[in-house]
């Protein structure tokens, strides 16, 4: 069976059009954002700090293995915990790696190589559980379509978050950048929240 191309379908276009799908798309949007946003930047202030090619390449490896090496049980975590707190603790974690990030010196390494760790599992948690809202929002047949929604909204935010990010630290300096992204992670988590409660208080409705 052919599935019709969301923006053709005016059935699948409604599908999309719900407060679930645009809160996941919102918090996998937020989730590159601030690691874009920061990891653009954070090699450049390291050498302008002094630090060689070795501790930025390590650095940066172990931010990676933060972002990828912990998808098993963030994923496990989404199936008995539900994806939507998952992902509340993914940018919980990148409001914090953030605002680590505004208050470490980028001349300590271990502060350096902790904040970037943060930052990778923040990420991590974020993408997985958001992921997992998005998945679980539309009907089946449509999570191909979801998944590419979603894939779309992270390649968007990463395009802008780059040149933003450097303007923003060019101008303000590096903390001012992990404080915006701070920011922002807030927001998200409030956002998220609120709607994780809404829910909750409409399954309660329900089945009152």
């Amino acid at each position: 069976m052919r599935v019709a191309p969301t923006w053709r379908d005016p059935a699948a276009r409604a599908t999309f059009r719900t407060s679930r799908v645009y809160t996941a798309v919102a918090v996998l949007g937020v989730s590159n954002l601030v690691m874009v946003g920061i990891m653009s930047i954070v090699p450049v202030w390291m050498d302008h700090h002094g630090h060689g090619l070795g501790l930025v390449g390590t650095a940066v490896s172990i931010h990676v293995l933060g972002m990828f090496g912990p998808a098993p049980l963030t994923g496990w975590l989404s199936d008995r915990l539900g994806a939507g707190p998952v992902a509340l603790a993914g940018v919980g974690v990148l409001a914090a790696a953030a605002v680590g990030g505004a208050a470490a010196s980028l001349a300590s390494p271990p502060a350096t190589i902790g904040f970037l760790l943060l930052l990778g599992l923040g990420w991590n948690a974020g993408v997985v559980g958001a992921s997992a809202m998005l998945a679980a929002a539309v009907p089946s047949g449509r999570r191909m379509q979801a998944e590419g929604v979603g894939e779309a909204s992270m390649g968007m935010v990463a395009a802008l978050g780059g040149p933003g990010a450097g303007a923003l630290a060019a101008h303000s300096g590096f903390a001012a950048l992990c404080l915006a992204a701070g920011t922002v992670s807030v927001i998200a988590a409030v956002v998220l929240r609120r709607s994780l409660l809404a829910g909750v208080r409409s399954a309660g409705d329900a089945g009152a």
